[in-house]
């Protein structure tokens, strides 16, 4: 099993009140993180560390969708695919970090199609923005020393070294002042 375990995973949805089981299903990936979509059905996205895989459960009426694997190119036979971090756009497009090379995978369910964007480092975090204009902007967390955080326009064709710019590449010296 590309996500690290024989037995399918389980999802448990919980009475935010009482913590009782209010319902629960087998998933076919291990998740690492998850996001919900704005979507009509809202959709829950989840994310598996070891593979990268995405799959979504509708949240009307808990049908699985996926899971969907993303492009795995051949890096000197490491794993390509250390999923650390899940975000979702306005446009509903699944973005995710990788903490084991310098890639941000990116998945348009409209289409079912895949995007890469090297970053430069492994990301550790995912967020995105949404612009006055309407526009995204995605975020990533990336782990260098010291911490730096780059974003790009996720509406600009997916290409390699697609970064609109990094900044807050200072941070230690800011905590220190603080």
């Amino acid at each position: 099993n590309p996500d690290g375990g024989d037995e399918p995973a389980h999802l448990y949805q919980l009475d935010p009140d009482t913590g009782a089981v209010i319902f629960d299903m087998d998933i076919p990936i291990h998740p690492y993180g998850a996001a919900v979509d704005g979507g009509t059905p809202q959709r829950l996205w989840l994310v598996s560390r070891e593979s990268g895989r995405i799959a979504a459960v509708r949240l009307d009426d808990h049908s699985v969708e996926g899971p969907f694997a993303p492009p795995n190119p051949d890096i000197s036979g490491d794993p390509m695919h250390a999923a650390y971090g899940i975000a979702i756009d306005s446009a509903g497009r699944i973005w995710l970090g990788n903490s084991s090379h310098d890639l941000i995978n990116g998945y348009d369910q409209a289409t079912g199609t895949w995007c890469q964007i090297d970053i430069g480092a492994s990301a550790r975090g995912m967020a995105v923005r949404m612009n006055t204009d309407g526009s995204n902007t995605v975020y990533a967390a990336v782990s260098s020393s010291p911490g730096v955080i780059r974003y790009f326009d996720p509406d600009v064709p997916c290409v390699a070294n697609n970064i609109a710019a990094s900044y807050c590449n200072d941070w230690a010296d800011e905590l220190i002042h603080n």
